[in-house]
């Protein structure tokens, strides 16, 4: 997943208030010595160690904050909370550190945590802000999705960047009752993460033996979509035993067995089973139910777990989808590379993600065909987010009949896109920078419009594209040394044509030359 630039800029600000922001004049680099330093000398001590009563302050009087986690993927941890004590306004915020995987035996993920005065960007004078008069910040878990890590082994480490080079926060308190581990942090802004103890003090090469435990069987036996995803109703609905009498090909007419084919392409080695059919054999109604998409990437080792398929409908129709995903790759489908839908509609769908979000797949990536797909609902996405009625993100997806209905964010206005890169190409409007005529021996012509130096600026690869009958039956890369050269089309087969040439701008792919139509 790619850092969003504002987001980015936002952790260059928390990293300079966690340099400057104590009063002090260290360099970047002396931070991360001592915080390698401390790394270095951890002591084998007991995690639950409290912080001494009288020398916790009273927050009753704080400027408070909440961060409900977003990402639904990581397990463990529900929300942070941040209690600044300060005779000035302060802003707070907070974001999910996605590269922090790479922590040994990390819970959930980390949060980086940063403030800055209300006037911050008004005053050039508030930059020399007085510090805040201390911070404490709650970390709130939940028990029940720890995957058999021990509560009592749970340990809060800090880290300044996405190095990662962790330090323990010194005097975190555990408190099993309210399932929080808190601590007083001054005033450093940065990333803050729960790790288990266990896993942690053994990759620092230290005796943790007293903090060593089994796993339950149960927890032993999930598959990694199981260890990495919230998976919703379809643990509850799923049959094992239907799955296995009838994989790879399934005839479904209730929610148990569309759940057991979520779990089965989400769940099966993929080099086993390549591909799978489902047909649906009466309308499903998943009113009641919190769904879950098949096909994901894994966000800890980069395994992709793609659908890959047919999905028919056969006429029928799949009621009240709702989606909940919290990350990337949102959708009936969440990712393939091969995807074939066909005669299947979607009402009142309810599908919520970060990005790549779409009713029936997240993220498209090759060449396909749909034929009588139809969708209706809502969705809800992340700031900058990409989204379509029917696709999130598409490479070549041909749709032949196909329509979407849906509002954005409980909105009223409606849109039909049925892809993103439709919605984006739409907003964008015209970009022809390339002409192309039609020669009587099917060849094609191609002119720069504009011959001036940078007139293809910004447009990125070029293809050729030839679609008959909607269908996209030939792309090719086109260099711009060949550009004004003919190229010969040689149609083989009789159909309503459609040929241009479609370059990369302001992130999708779409025509940047007039569109030839023609009939053979």
């Amino acid at each position: 997943m790619c850092r969003k630039p504002v987001i980015a800029i936002l952790l260059i600000l928390a990293m300079l208030m966690g340099i400057t922001g104590c009063g002090s004049s260290k360099t970047s680099d002396q931070t991360n010595r001592e915080a390698e330093t401390s790394a270095a000398n951890l002591s084998d001590k007991d995690v639950s160690s409290d912080v001494s009563e009288e020398n916790v302050e009273d927050y009753s009087d704080a400027q408070e904050f909440s961060y409900e986690v977003k990402d639904k993927n990581r397990r463990g941890i529900e929300s942070v909370e941040v209690k600044l004590l300060s005779d000035i306004t302060f802003e707070i915020d907070a974001y999910e550190n996605v590269w922090s995987d790479s922590v040994p035996g990390i819970v959930g993920l980390a949060v980086d945590v940063y403030w800055w005065p209300e006037d911050y960007y008004e005053s050039p004078n508030s930059r020399q802000w007085k510090d805040p008069d201390n911070i404490l910040l709650i970390i709130n878990y939940e028990e029940d999705k720890l995957l058999g890590v021990p509560e009592e082994n749970l340990l809060l480490l800090y880290s300044v960047d996405d190095a990662f080079v962790c330090s323990e926060v010194a005097g975190a308190k555990l408190d099993v009752d309210k399932n929080q581990v808190t601590a007083e942090i001054g005033c450093q802004s940065g990333n803050y993460l729960l790790v288990d103890a266990y896993q942690w003090y053994k990759s620092q090469g230290m005796d943790a033996s007293k903090y060593a435990y089994e796993l339950p069987d149960e927890i032993k036996a999930l598959s990694a979509w199981e260890k990495e995803h919230d998976t919703g109703s379809i643990m509850e609905l799923m049959d094992r035993e239907w799955m296995d009498d009838n994989a790879p090909i399934f005839h479904v007419s209730t929610p148990e067995q569309l759940a057991s084919v979520v779990y089965y392409v989400n769940t099966t080695d993929r080099k086993l089973s390549s591909s799978c059919e489902v047909y649906l054999e009466a309308d499903i109604d998943l009113e009641g139910y919190d769904w879950m998409p098949m096909g994901w990437i894994s966000g800890k080792n980069g395994d992709v777990h793609d659908f890959c398929g047919l999905i028919d409908g056969q006429g029928h129709t799949i009621n009240g989808l709702k989606l909940d995903c919290g990350h990337e790759d949102c959708g009936f489908v969440g990712y393939s590379k091969d995807l074939t839908m066909k005669n299947i509609t979607f009402t009142n769908a309810q599908v919520s993600g970060f990005d790549t979000v779409g009713i029936c797949v997240g993220q498209f990536i090759g060449r396909g065909v749909w034929e009588n797909v139809h969708a209706q609902g809502n969705i809800s996405i992340g700031e900058a987010a990409k989204e379509g009625g029917l696709a999130g993100w598409i490479t070549e997806l041909s749709f032949i009949n196909c329509s979407a209905e849906y509002t954005l964010d409980g909105g009223s206005k409606v849109y039909h896109y049925l892809s993103y890169q439709e919605k984006q190409a739409d907003e964008i409007g015209p970009h022809e920078l390339l002409t192309i005529t039609l020669n009587d021996d099917y060849s094609v012509s191609c002119n720069i419009l504009e011959k001036k130096d940078g007139s293809l600026s910004g447009t990125g690869s070029l293809t050729w594209v030839v679609e008959c009958d909607g269908v996209i039956i030939y792309s090719a890369a086109l260099s711009r040394e060949t550009l004004e050269t003919e190229h010969v089309l040689s149609p083989d087969r009789k159909g309503s044509y459609k040929v241009y040439i479609k370059g990369y701008v302001e992130d999708v792919y779409m025509p940047i030359s007039n569109i030839l139509e023609f009939t053979i």
